[in-house]
């Protein structure tokens, strides 16, 4: 992050991913939970709450999602709940694929 970036975040002219922004500079920072939440409190954001998971899907793991179109993919929920999902547009294969051929070795022993 540039001076300039966490000057803006100071000021309150952050961008929307605010909470974000904040995680990644208290994580670098190494900081506990009572100096990460007064971090929060000075950029008038709510610190995040202990033992609370967030259910949303961030953008970049959507754009993934959509780029992956022609196959089954599933989103996780870190206690493994489905978030999203889609089945593959066209049938996938249920046969499993020939294993190579075996070599015959024609080492001289």
């Amino acid at each position: 992050m540039s001076v300039d970036y966490i000057v803006r975040l100071e000021q309150g002219r952050g961008p929307k991913q605010l909470n974000q922004a904040l995680g990644a500079l208290t994580r670098a920072l190494r900081l506990n939970d009572v100096d990460r939440d007064f971090v929060y409190r000075l950029a008038a954001a709510e610190p995040p709450q202990a033992g609370r998971i967030s259910m949303l899907i961030r953008p970049i793991v959507m754009r993934l999602f959509d780029r992956l179109a022609d196959l089954p993919v599933m989103v996780l929920f870190a206690k493994f709940d489905i978030l999203a999902w889609k089945l593959c547009p066209r049938p996938c294969s249920a046969t499993p694929p020939r294993p190579p051929s075996p070599r015959l070795s024609t080492r001289s022993g």
